[in-house]
């Protein structure tokens, strides 16, 4: 006769997918899930979608869509079409850096106002974001010994694997140097997966540590070949999400200068990486406080501090656009209508509400990138970060730079207004200039043929319309993969099509 201790043995599942099916508790199905999706992916994915707990189901797939990039896209699908859950999936773990087989990206120098051989204008030169000055890291002189101790007590079987989960156990933990080992023992020879390790580290460090592991996160994206696009991670997920435009009170603020100190603190002694990071990051901030708004006011320019104030017209005017029909669009009306918006709303106060560590999602609305760098004519206008990845001329009239906020807001459409709503304004001499470049730029973007027919009397105007930017989509981040490298006001001049 069995004894009670072998029949119990004998019901234990022996397959992975019975496994994770008989785990009663989250930690039991988090350990489990791997193995299952490795064995049985399709009896793993049912597994997934069948769950009750959408957040429980979000979490786990989630999790599982990082650890297998190659299988995201299946794995985002267990989620319910249209779910937050699914577009936060989609998004969370979009990887274009490894897209034709890991090409690193490399950062380009800060263009920034004052840089030798540059024009005099502020803001960002490139959607490139740049990077720290470092010295090469601690781990990477280590023994080989150490470097396997860094891994022991990993079973799953695959060094690169355990690399990621053990630099993710130290990230959360606030331990960066020793996630960086653990991701250079899984990669001894600091290829792509070395990098794409160091990236999750990173990313795991913001949103778990909050503006305390900023530093840490920045260092690791800055080893890293995928350096620019895992500084803009970072910069989303390192401090609690913006709520709602109306919400927004002290506490919310303070948080997010809190994010700020900590970009400042890092950046010592990169003044113009450290203007980049806070524009960007603000730029972000602000749209998703806008995005999530119901109805659009000017208060947060009274709690807000002035680095964050060129943000503000432009993720405002997005909000406006939502759900207005694009072939009805008045710039002019617009325009107005933002400029009241501004002024109004001031005399609001929020209730008391606490601040929650939210996670967002990685990709805003912005779709499209027609100013991905300066050609020679451009080093002169003024930038700004936009909804997030993009870039924006500045004007210094605030009635012309409202009418760029509402051009830019009304580029990232899901269906955009057509091509003459944003070429109307070239020619018109009422119209500032940086205005109709901003109009010509997009509108040669749309259709480049409809431009190429326009004349404008200012010669930066006629070459945006004379060599439209290529119709290619953005990549999300806007900075997905690192345009050929600009040496300066001395290169040629740009060929049609750029």
């Amino acid at each position: 006769m069995l004894s009670l201790a072998a029949l119990l043995l004998a019901c234990q599942p022996t397959d992975p997918l019975g496994a994770l099916e008989a785990c009663q508790d989250q930690a039991c199905r988090t350990a489990a899930l791997a193995p299952a999706w490795l064995d049985d992916p399709q009896g793993t994915r049912t597994w997934l979608a069948g769950l009750d707990d959408p957040t429980v189901q979000a979490t786990l797939i989630e999790g599982l869509a990082l650890e297998h990039p190659a299988d995201a896209a299946a794995l985002c699908r267990a989620l319910p079409e249209g779910a937050h859950a699914r577009t936060r999936c989609e998004r969370r773990v979009v990887r274009p850096h490894l897209d034709g087989g890991g090409k690193k990206i490399q950062a380009e120098p800060s263009r920034a106002a004052g840089a030798p051989g540059q024009g005099p204008a502020p803001g960002p030169r490139s959607t490139t974001l740049p990077l720290l000055e470092l010295e090469p890291p601690p781990w990477r002189e280590a023994a080989a010994s150490t470097l396997q101790a860094a891994l022991e007590g990993c079973d799953a079987g695959d060094p690169l694997l355990c690399g990621r989960l053990v630099s993710r156990e130290h990230a959360v933990l606030g331990h960066w140097e020793q996630a960086g080992k653990a991701c250079l023992a899984g990669d001894p020879d600091a290829g792509s997966a070395y990098a794409e390790c160091l990236f999750q580290a990173a990313e795991v460090l913001a949103e778990s540590r909050g503006a305390q592991g900023l530093g840490p996160a920045m260092k690791l994206c800055s080893w890293s070949s995928y350096g620019p696009m895992c500084v803009a991670h970072v910069l989303t997920l390192v401090g609690p999400n913006a709520p709602p435009a109306q919400e927004v009170d002290q506490a919310d603020v303070q948080a997010a200068l809190l994010v700020v100190e900590a970009i400042r603190e890092v950046s010592q002694g990169q003044p113009a990486l450290q203007q980049s990071w806070v524009d960007r990051y603000w730029s972000s901030w602000t749209y998703t406080a806008y995005d999530q708004a119901g109805a659009v006011d000017g208060r947060l320019a009274g709690l807000l501090p002035p680095q964050a104030q060129p943000h503000l017209p432009v993720a405002m005017a997005a909000n406006l656009l939502q759900d207005r029909d694009p072939a009805s669009l008045d710039l002019e009306a617009l325009a107005t209508e933002l400029e009241q918006a501004q002024a109004t709303g001031q005399e609001q106060t929020p209730g008391a509400r606490g601040v929650s560590h939210r996670s967002r999602a990685l990709v805003t609305n912005h779709r499209i990138q027609t100013w991905a760098s300066d050609r020679k004519q451009e080093y002169d206008i003024p930038a700004a970060w936009v909804m997030g990845p993009g870039r924006r001329a500045v004007a210094d009239d605030p009635a012309a730079d409202l009418r760029i906020c509402v051009l830019e807001a009304a580029a990232q459409l899901r269906e955009p207004p057509p091509a003459s709503f944003f070429l109307g304004v070239v020619g018109d001499p009422r119209q500032h200039r940086l205005v109709r470049w901003t109009g010509a730029r997009i509108g040669g973007y749309l259709d480049p043929e409809q431009a190429v027919a326009l004349q404008d009397p200012d010669p930066l105007v006629q070459q945006a319309l004379s060599h439209p930017r290529k119709n290619a989509k953005a990549r999300g981040q806007g900075h997905g993969k690192r345009p050929p490298p600009n040496p300066g006001p001395s290169h040629q001049a740009p060929q049609p099509g750029e």
